[in-house]
């Protein structure tokens, strides 16, 4: 019989406890950037995540992701986050990061892509002042690379669509790389 994530805690940590403080402490130190994975827009994404009738989406892939970082001083993990019963399933303990790829599984609609900047050793020439900013990692992205494209939220009015075209413009993409909402109007019946 397969030991749960909460059976493997007690019987791998001396003290469970400080085991579960650890790997809270963790969340503060590990820089994870969440991505949604879906072939499709999603309403319910939208829905709670958008705060205002202006907000976009980007669509990107998991290479272009992963290319677009690959210059990082830092190794940044990249993988599919797995939904868990912790009082029934389990992950192996051990692996430094392996909490922050599991989540309950009452998250499972997020379907979530999480990539992870490990933070240590930093090479000599950089300096860990330019790299942390603002209470976060900042991480150079070539973002030619990463976006495939830009979702503008379905509620967002035109001028909003506008605006960002032209920042995407200013920034040396294509305009086209816009589009609003496909779930904006009436479904076709």
């Amino acid at each position: 019989m397969t030991q749960s994530t909460a059976d493997e805690r007690r019987r791998w940590a001396k003290n469970p406890e400080v085991l579960t403080r650890h790997y809270l402490e963790q969340r503060r130190w590990m820089p994870v950037s969440c991505w949604h994975l879906n072939e499709l827009e999603s309403a319910a994404m939208w829905r709670l995540y958008l705060k205002s009738d202006e907000g976009v989406a980007i669509r990107s892939s998991f290479a272009r992701l992963r290319d677009s970082v690959r210059d990082f001083a830092f190794p940044v993990f990249i993988g599919v986050v797995n939904y868990l019963d912790f009082a029934t399933d389990r992950f192996r303990e051990g692996i430094s990061f392996a909490p922050l790829f599991h989540k309950r599984r009452s998250f499972d609609h997020e379907r979530e892509l999480r990539a992870m900047v490990w933070p240590f050793n930093p090479p000599d020439e950089l300096p860990i002042a330019e790299i942390v900013r603002d209470g976060g990692l900042y991480v150079p992205v070539d973002i030619g690379t990463l976006i495939e494209g830009v979702c503008v939220a379905p509620p967002a009015p035109g001028w909003f669509t506008d605006l960002v075209a032209s920042i995407t413009e200013h920034y040396g993409l294509s305009r086209n790389l816009v589009a609003q909402s496909g779930l904006v109007g009436p479904p076709v019946f």
